[in-house]
């Protein structure tokens, strides 16, 4: 049974059996396993430390560091019940962040991701 066409043109057709959808005669064809690169190792010519040539990430994230007063009316905004959630959720990522916590521990507590931690600990230092 016919069912459309391809990007290149090429009738699409959808078995009666199973509702697969097919081309008859596609003009590419499956790479074989032996020619493929996937799950080999690849070989270097000479050994390379990457410590050496390529700095690695920073394991601990940057210190932010809060005064009484900012502590105070952010912890006031977490409490209070009118404060919308997406603002409570960023101003306890600032005073986790502040009490020397890291991204993976915050995004834990919080359930949210380290990469959101991470932003809003950027933002609060720009």
């Amino acid at each position: 049974m016919k069912n459309g066409t391809t990007r290149r043109g090429k009738q699409n057709h959808k078995c009666r059996d199973c509702g697969r959808q097919f081309v008859e005669n596609p003009q590419w064809k499956p790479k074989d396993k032996d020619t493929s690169t996937r799950g080999r190792k690849l070989e270097y010519p000479y050994s390379v430390s990457f410590t050496e040539t390529k700095a690695l990430p920073k394991s601990a994230p940057a210190v932010l560091q809060l005064d009484e007063r900012e502590r105070r009316q952010l912890q006031q905004l977490v409490n209070r019940h009118g404060t919308p959630q997406q603002l409570a959720l960023r101003a306890s990522i600032i005073l986790l962040a502040d009490a020397g916590r890291n991204h993976r521990e915050i995004g834990r507590e919080l359930n949210i991701s380290r990469a959101m931690a991470r932003v809003w600990r950027v933002r609060w230092l720009a």
